[in-house]
C-alpha cells in the first residue's frame, strides 16, 4: 500500500456516480405510482418502464 491515492480516485468517482443514479431511478420508481394516482390513469397510460428508462438515460 503506496503514498499514492490517485489510482483510486477514479474508482471513487465512478462508485459514486452509480450511486447517485441507482438512488435517483429508486426515487423515481417509487413516484410513478404517486403519478398514476395524481392523473387518475391506468398503469397503461403512464408506460412507467419507458419513463423510468428515459429518465434514467437523461
Amino acid at each position: 500500500m503506496g503514498g499514492s491515492g490517485g489510482k483510486w480516485a477514479p474508482l471513487v468517482i465512478i462508485s459514486m456516480a452509480i450511486f447517485i443514479l441507482v438512488i435517483d431511478t429508486t426515487m423515481m420508481n417509487v413516484s410513478i405510482s404517486a403519478l398514476i394516482a395524481d392523473l387518475n390513469s391506468s398503469i397503461g397510460e403512464i408506460q412507467p418502464d419507458f419513463c423510468t428508462s428515459l429518465h434514467s438515460l437523461s
